[in-house]
Order: structure tokens, then C-alpha cells, then sequence
């Protein structure tokens, strides 16, 4: 997959300079190990703060190398020091004298600089002749730009981990690293997979046979990409640096050609709307990866992705540093939906607004948001709604039903009833596009409403059980008599923190409303 937005020797010859080079280089050549060779029986290398420790940099044994990758045994030492002939002397001189239990008969020695060195080939076949150990090799920067272009995946990460955006591709451990941390504290795997151990076996099935569609559905394609990405970092470290060396997102259509082309066998995830991109990638030894969220429809082939459990996700809230009271209150909202729980905790709650959020949408929710839940089957109800909306039942109907079946949706419905996904994120998301207008119609209605006494009551107490049966049926329901009362209540605790258009608070309104309601009010009411 070359590309001039994909590091080279030049790149990674400065990038040798920088202090982080050193515990990332280990990683680097076991990812190229793992995306290069079939069958790895061991690649051990010391990578992050473990290059401090003694030792090989990296022990492997494969069955069958490459051009880079010896066959059989092979010992490893790495380097981004300056002057790489001096380390690399050293490094063999050191290991002559204690090869730490291997026998250099039977092993190559593999010395890798992320420098440029132009004496490398004359230095590795001065040692080679000796015959100390079985081969010599030795690599710099150019030899790892080589490797790099046989390795799409880890030519990716290591791109976009130097800065570098390759265009409608990206790695899944940058993903992952750009999800997570926007919110604070930082998001865990063990969170994203709170409760669903039964989906990660059927994922990891998908990823032991041969080539086939792995199609992942979740509450939206992010979350599905992110269940994903949480499953590859709980994966065992052989394991999961095997398959993250393979797997790359595409972005767009024109990157998944460019990667399907690719002769290496390719964990793909589709990351973009587009049918028929499958076919080809599965005919070239991929195995392709499609994401769906709710509004998405999908065969019967899909794998759901399960809301996570609410006991699971405390336990990895608290473990994340959260206070064990509020773990619970935001385990409720993740199991409700974890994409509203990662921007109530997001450091940049504006990047995480979600379509229906937006000015050109969010008025059109305005009605959900002040009655907060009402019964579709109750005609008292439906016209309520009309009320508050300025229109028909009809055409705010058509509206709660179409964000209902989006991602991340702000309303939900179970039989004929409705209510919000979530008070607290509706209101912060909504609020703001609230007007004096909406506001006087609320009033109105939340005195018509609660105002109206319960019909049972005008029966004598020993018949009211039968109310129903006599036709005293109040003509709104509970639920709207609950919402309406509920919305007064976030009003008067919340209102003075909402601004609505014009730059007044709404805090007021709750009072005036009750206080009207309680005016001339008999105990009925």
C-alpha cells in the first residue's frame, strides 16, 4: 500500500532521535514477525519500559521464515542509538560472551538499528564468517521500510503512531487509543465488554477459521468497532499482536481497494456505507469485517452485540477510578447506552453530539424533551403531543419514530410506549434550543394536565376499583401525568443551568406552574 502519507527510511531515521522510539521498535519488528510469517511458534520482545530490563531485545522460532525473519531459532538485538556499528559490536561481542542459555550454533544473530547504516551488510558478513553463530544479519532503517511496505497493518500504525495519516486507513490500536481517551477517566476494554463474554468467544471463533464475513452489529458503528478493538487488546499478547499486525479499518472505498490488492492475508473492517465489497476481499484470502449499527438492517448471519451488564460495568467503573456511588448511577445510563455514558464522561462533550442533536434536527425533539413520556394509545395523550408541537400527531409521530430506529436515538419506544433514552442527556443536548414560545405551551399544558382530576374519584371509594369497567378513565395517561410533573421537577432543580434562546433561564417557569396548579386545587387534585 505505498503511499507518500505512509512513513520511509527518512521518517524512521528521525524518528530514532525521539526518547519513545525505544520502547516502540521492539513492538515494531515483532508486528512485522507476526504480519510476515505464517506460523510463529515464539516472538518475544521486550517492548514499553520493558526494554530496560537485561536480556535478549527478542527471541523467535518459526517454522518457515522470509527475507527478513530467519528460519528456525533467531536472536534479536535492537538499537536507536546514533552510532550503530559501535552498538552493534558491542551488543555481539556481549552476547559471545553469554548467549544466555541459546546455542549460537544453532541460532542467527539479528542486529536492527532504526538508523541508517551503510557498513551493515560488509559488518554482518566480517561476523558471519567467523562462524561463531549459525548466520549474522543485520538491518537498519532501509531494511525496515522494506519489511514495512510486506506489512500494510503495522505499516499503518507505525504511520499513524509517527504522525503520519494515511489516507481512509487506520490501525485498530490508534483507534482504540483516539476512543477511549477522550473521556475521563479513560475508558477500559473490561467497560466496552462489561457482560458480554458470550459475543467475544463468537468474534474470536469468526477469527480462527478460514476467511469469512464477520458482520458485528451494536447500538452504532463506533461502538461496534470499539466491542472489536476492546476484544483484540483482551486477547493474550501472542495472540493479540498475531492479529492486530493484520488488521487494518478502511475509511472509505478507494482504501479497501488499495488494501484488498494487498498480497499479505488482511483482517479488513469496513468503516464506511457501501454493498458488494466483500465478494472481492474474501476471493483474495481476506476476512472482511462489516459494522452495522441499529439503523442499519442485516441478514440473519449478524452478530448482535448485547447491552453490557449493569453489575460488570460497575465493577469497571470503579476499577477506571470512579467513586463507587456515582459507578452505579453511571452504570444505569451504559446500560441504557454506553455511546451516551462515553459523552456524559468525554472531555469534549461537542465532538460526541450525536445527528439528532444538531440545530437543524433538535427542535423537531422539543415535544419529547418537555413531556418526557407519553402512551401512544391514549387519545388524550396524542393530543398533547400535537399541542406542544404546533402540529399534528401525525407528523410528530412519523418524527419519534424515525430517531427512534437511528443510532445512539434519543427516544425509545416498548409497545405503545414512549419515553426518553436518557433525561439527563437529552436535556443537556436539547435545552438550549427551548424558546419562550415552547415554554408558554408547556406551561399551558402541564395545568390542563395536572389540573384534570382523576374520574375514579367521582365514585364512591368502594367502587373505584371498578372505574374502568364504569368509564371513569382519566383522559391522560400516567405516564404523561408522571413526565409532565418529572419535566416541572428538572425545570425548577436544573432550570437557572438551561439557557433557551434569548439568553433567559427557564428556571421560573416551573414555579409560576405549579403555583397556578395549586391555586384554587381541591384534594382530587
Amino acid at each position: 500500500m505505498a503511499s507518500a502519507l505512509l512513513v520511509d527510511a527518512t521518517d524512521i531515521a528521525a524518528w530514532a532521535n525521539r526518547r519513545e522510539s525505544q520502547g516502540v521498535l521492539p513492538k515494531l519488528v515483532r508486528r512485522l514477525v507476526h504480519a510476515t510469517c505464517q506460523r510463529v511458534a515464539h516472538a518475544g520482545f521486550r517492548a514499553g519500559e520493558g526494554v530496560q530490563l537485561g536480556g535478549w531485545d527478542g527471541i523467535v522460532e518459526v517454522e518457515q521464515g522470509n527475507a527478513f525473519v530467519p528460519n528456525g531459532l533467531s536472536v534479536w538485538e535492537l538499537s536507536t542509538e546514533k552510532h550503530a556499528r559501535g552498538k552493534a559490536d558491542d551488543d555481539y561481542a556481549k552476547r559471545l560472551r553469554d548467549p544466555l542459555g541459546v546455542d549460537p550454533s544453532r541460532a542467527t544473530f539479528v542486529f536492527v538499528t532504526a538508523r541508517r547504516w551503510k557498513a551493515k551488510g560488509t559488518w554482518a558478513a566480517e561476523r558471519d564468517e567467523e562462524g561463531r553463530w549459525s548466520k549474522v544479519r543485520a538491518y537498519d532503517a532501509d531494511d525496515l521500510e522494506a519489511w514495512l511496505e510486506s506489512a500494510s497493518a503495522v505499516h499503518i500504525w507505525l504511520s499513524v503512531a509517527l504522525g503520519k495519516h494515511p489516507e481512509g486507513a487506520e490501525d485498530v490500536d490508534n483507534y482504540w487509543d483516539g476512543w477511549s481517551s477522550v473521556t475521563r477517566p479513560a475508558m477500559s476494554p473490561e467497560l466496552v465488554l462489561a457482560g458480554r463474554e458470550k459475543i467475544l468467544e463468537r468474534i474470536r471463533g469468526v477469527w480462527a477459521a478460514d476467511p469469512s464475513v464477520l458482520t458485528l452489529r451494536g447500538e452504532s458503528r463506533p461502538e461496534a468497532l470499539a466491542v472489536l478493538a476492546a476484544c483484540l487488546r483482551t486477547l493474550a499478547i501472542d495472540k493479540r499482536e498475531d492479529l492486530l499486525s493484520r488488521t487494518v479499518i478502511a475509511g472509505d472505498l478507494a482504501a479497501w481497494k488499495r488494501l484488498i490488492a494487498s498480497s499479505e492475508q488482511l483482517i479488513l473492517i469496513q468503516n464506511f456505507e457501501s454493498a458488494e465489497t466483500t465478494g472481492p476481499a474474501l476471493k483474495k484470502g481476506h476476512t472482511p469485517v462489516v459494522l452495522l449499527g441499529r439503523a442499519d438492517s442485516a441478514s440473519s448471519n449478524v452478530i448482535e452485540i448485547p447491552r453490557v451488564s449493569r453489575e460488570e460495568t460497575v465493577k469497571a467503573l470503579v476499577a477506571m477510578g470512579v467513586p463507587s456511588d456515582r459507578a452505579g448511577d453511571l452504570a444505569g445510563v451504559a446500560r441504557s447506552s454506553l455511546i451516551r455514558l462515553r459523552r456524559m464522561l468525554s472531555v469534549v462533550p461537542e465532538i460526541e453530539r450525536p445527528i439528532w442533536a444538531r440545530p437543524e434536527h433538535a427542535r423537531s425533539l422539543l415535544p419529547a424533551l418537555l413531556l418526557g413520556r407519553w402512551s401512544a394509545d391514549m387519545e388524550g395523550d396524542r393530543g398533547v403531543l400535537a399541542t406542544i408541537a404546533g402540529t399534528t400527531y401525525d407528523a410528530v409521530n412519523t418524527n419519534v419514530v424515525r430517531w427512534s430506529n437511528e443510532d445512539d436515538p434519543p427516544v425509545r419506544c416498548t409497545g405503545t410506549k414512549w419515553h426518553l433514552a436518557s433525561e439527563e442527556d437529552a436535556w443537556s443536548l436539547l435545552g438550549r434550543h427551548l424558546t419562550r414560545d415552547d415554554l408558554d405551551r408547556f406551561h399551558n399544558v402541564a395545568i390542563d394536565v395536572l389540573n384534570r382530576p382523576d374520574p375514579s374519584f367521582e365514585l364512591p371509594d368502594d367502587r373505584r376499583w371498578m372505574a374502568g369497567v364504569l368509564g371513569k378513565r382519566p383522559r391522560h395517561s400516567n405516564m404523561l401525568r408522571a413526565g409532565i410533573a418529572n419535566t416541572l421537577a428538572v425545570i425548577g432543580a436544573r432550570g437557572d443551568s438551561i439557557q433557551i434562546t434569548g439568553g433567559v433561564t427557564i428556571g421560573g417557569y416551573a414555579g409560576a406552574c405549579v403555583r397556578k396548579i395549586l391555586e384554587d386545587a381541591g384534594w382530587k387534585v
